[in-house]
């Protein structure tokens, strides 16, 4: 959480007596790992990395599935979508799989989803474009960001440091 407001933020410190508490850059540790000290290592680092790369393009098939419905929908109500929808996406490997069919090899394990994608932007309804790190708004939740990489997408979210109500 990110609190704007000086005088709230040191009320909130104070009921949870950590006044004392030292500041930090950034809401967590840069190089901080999320992983439990007293579990094994996995034998096999592939088959989370394929769970990851299988994860990403169901939440891609779904969304293309989402956006095929909603153009039936606005195709109903006579509203043209004359151009390709843009789908952001933060995976390059993703993208390249989409466009290239020489990664075909590599999707095997992906199957339908991946063929459906692909499909999709073969006949021009989607365009996959890449989101660079630094415009990633959810990283701001989901990863410890630098200060520099920080204040900038917070500010895109309307959020300011605290010194400046």
């Amino acid at each position: 959480m990110y609190l704007t407001q000086t005088k709230y933020v040191n009320d909130i410190l104070k009921d949870l007596k950590m006044e004392e508490c030292i500041a930090m850059a950034t809401p967590l540790q840069v190089d901080w790992q999320a992983h439990d000290q007293n579990s094994p290592l996995l034998e096999d680092p592939s088959v989370y990395i394929r769970l990851i790369g299988r994860t990403e393009y169901r939440s891609l098939a779904y969304t293309v599935c989402e956006l095929k419905w909603q153009s039936y929908i606005f195709k109903d109500l006579n509203i043209d979508i004359p151009q390709s929808i843009v789908l952001r996406c933060d995976n390059q490997s993703a993208i390249h799989m989409t466009e290239n069919s020489v990664f075909h090899e590599r999707t095997k394990h992906i199957k339908v989803d991946c063929h459906l994608f692909r499909d999709h932007y073969k006949h021009g309804f989607i365009h996959p474009v890449h989101v660079a790190s630094k415009d990633q708004l959810a990283d701001v939740f989901t990863k410890s960001l630098p200060i520099t990489m920080l204040f900038p997408l917070l500010s895109k979210m309307s959020f300011l440091p605290a010194n400046s109500s």
